[in-house]
């Protein structure tokens, strides 16, 4: 019978699964304020950024979830380098929006 690995007592799992939720939610957030800039002035480029981020947004908060529901099980789970170059492109997106939307990048 195989041992299973010991999982961590306090809460910090859950904290971090809570974290990628609250990211997914800015990322979403700040595609929403992209998408409005980029109809208000009339700019195709912005709000196609702005979909983009938001459904970056969205699949954040999915992994986010899913995340919690299966420490909720007791599995013991490490980040996936992709899920975090994936969170970083969705942050520099969000970057790039917001000089888009000041205009500062045309």
């Amino acid at each position: 019978m195989a041992a299973k690995p010991l999982r961590d007592a306090g809460l910090q799992p859950e904290r971090t699964a809570l974290a990628w939720i609250r990211t997914g939610l800015a990322l979403c957030a700040n595609a929403l304020l992209a998408l409005r800039a980029g109809v208000i002035a009339q700019r195709t480029d912005e709000w196609v950024l702005g979909v983009v981020l938001l459904l970056l947004g969205a699949v954040v908060m999915a992994f986010g979830a899913a995340r919690n529901a299966r420490l909720a099980q007791g599995d013991v789970l490490a980040v996936p380098p992709a899920a975090m170059l994936g969170v970083v492109g969705g942050a520099l997106l969000a970057c790039l929006c917001g000089l888009m939307s000041l205009g500062l990048s045309r």
